[in-house]
């Protein structure tokens, strides 16, 4: 008995739906007119199963509410009387010097912002003493009150007593 070697190769169509999702969630007329129309050379596309319905076009039509133009509510009286801060990320593509993280202060007052970029969020408690030794010389006043969204960079025993 002699072993035979084979080699098969096998060629598929795309189809509407991976059409659809490679060029951007175009719509599906579009797609079959260029491919009927040899708009767009070398497109072969199995024409013949319609697609169930796009979940991501579907969340992307979608209304949502406009963001406010103006605020509602009451501004503190003072600078510093009430700071906002965050911590955004990690970013998947590291920024500037290896960052990954970005802090940023709010100002309630002036709706002043201040954004840092750190490499951990180990880092917040030493920018946080940075910029409030800044702005407190600067201005002339203490923060009173620093609101956060309790993360754990916030609530540490060492961030705590800092405050």
């Amino acid at each position: 008995m002699s072993i035979t070697e084979h080699v098969n190769i096998t060629q598929v169509a795309p189809s509407l739906q991976t059409w659809h999702r490679c060029l951007g969630h175009i719509n599906l007329t579009s797609i079959v007119q260029m491919a009927q129309g040899g708009h767009a050379q070398g497109m072969p596309a199995n024409l013949l199963t319609i697609p169930a319905t796009c979940e991501h076009c579907i969340v992307g039509k979608q209304t949502k509410r406009p963001v406010p133009k103006t605020r509602s509510g009451t501004q503190s009286a003072n600078p510093l009387d009430i700071i906002y801060s965050d911590i955004t990320g990690p970013e998947d593509i590291p920024m500037a010097g290896g960052n990954h993280y970005i802090i940023n202060f709010i100002n309630d007052h002036s709706d002043m912002l201040w954004l840092y970029l750190i490499k951990e969020k180990s880092d917040a408690i030493r920018v946080f003493k940075e910029w409030q030794a800044l702005v407190e010389k600067e201005i002339g006043r203490t923060v009173k009150c620093y609101h956060t969204d309790n993360g754990g960079e916030f609530t540490s025993n060492t961030f705590e007593m800092h405050l």
